[in-house]
């Protein structure tokens, strides 16, 4: 069951990390990119000392769009 939420979590973060960020995904890269967003935003949510490792709460899917949309504003600068 975690892992069909996870998918949910990661489509979610991932499509709006997308939109913030400008880029036009299919679902299966609104997924892959909002679980490597989400591993992004938990690593800034340790560099600004915020816990997000609860079940779920709106500040850690806050930090896993936002790590969504960085990762992709990085990946399109590069490419």
């Amino acid at each position: 069951m975690n892992f069909i939420v996870w998918i949910i979590f990661g489509g979610l973060a991932g499509w709006l990390g997308s939109m913030i960020a400008g880029s036009d995904l299919s679902l299966l890269g609104n997924i892959i990119v909002g679980i490597v967003g989400s591993a992004v935003g938990g690593w800034l949510a340790g560099v600004f000392n915020v816990d997000t490792r609860k079940k779920f709460s709106f500040i850690s899917f806050a930090f896993a769009v936002v790590g969504s949309a960085l990762l992709l504003v990085i990946v399109n600068l590069i490419f």
